[in-house]
């Protein structure tokens, strides 16, 4: 069984700040008799700004805390359970910097709007201790979804831990007729540092072990909310 709950309130400050909190549980039981049972708490808060020419910036920071309770399930010979059961634990903080520059032109026939988009994320090293096992994060995807994600890992066993700069281009066209519209997000990141998780764990991410960079680009064509073609690349 799993459990999670977000709560976000209301602006504290006349400038838009915000505190945000976040509670997920999980049980594991499988067949092996191996059992780990997680607790994680992420309390955050986060600022957004519009200068006067036009430039969006978010700054955010955010301390995640994760607790396990784990048994390994190992058996002697015979068959009585050892005791191999423990508790283990990980505090994993991170401050985020995002700025964007929407660019818009209104045409005859459509709106174009061309956003750079920046991000630089500052995050502790070496957060994944051996004594957490990976139950629910093998899987990944690289993708324009998860290109400005804090955490890229599918679970919560693994985090992205290090440092990292994400950055890209979004063109959007608005059809002002036929409600049809084109997106097109082309974007890279680039790992500050080896000590980044992705990196380590994920040998589909060997582009990212060699180069410590990453390349996505997605391309998209919808019409009244559906979309009728989209081609993603990732390098």
């Amino acid at each position: 069984p799993i459990a999670h709950l977000d709560y976000t309130t209301t602006p504290l400050t006349e400038n838009g700040l915000v505190a945000f909190s976040s509670v997920d549980t999980a049980l594991i039981n499988n067949r092996d008799h191996f059992k780990s049972n997680r607790l994680s708490f992420t309390q955050g808060l986060r600022l957004p700004y519009i200068s006067s020419s036009g430039i969006t910036a978010t700054m955010e920071g955010k301390v995640r805390l994760d607790g396990y309770f784990i048994d390994t399930g190992k058996y002697d010979i015979a068959n009585k359970a050892q005791n191999d059961s423990y508790l283990a634990g990980r505090v994993f903080p991170q401050a985020i910097l995002t700025l964007g520059y929407p660019l818009a032109r209104t045409g005859e026939w459509a709106t174009q709007i061309i956003e750079p988009i920046a991000q630089i994320i500052v995050g502790a090293n070496g957060s994944n201790p051996d004594k957490i096992f990976n139950q629910d994060s093998s899987v990944f995807d690289f993708s324009d979804t998860n290109l400005f994600s804090t955490n890229r890992f599918s679970g919560y066993d693994r985090v992205e831990s290090g440092s990292r700069v994400n950055y890209g281009v979004q063109w959007s066209v608005f059809g002002h007729q036929k409600n049809r519209s084109f997106q097109a997000l082309f974007g890279q990141t680039y790992v500050l540092k080896d000590e980044n998780e992705l990196s380590r764990h994920l040998l589909i991410l060997k582009d990212l072990i060699n180069d410590e960079t990453g390349i996505v680009a997605k391309i998209s064509r919808i019409q009244r909310n559906k979309l009728l073609s989209q081609k993603a690349v990732r390098k």
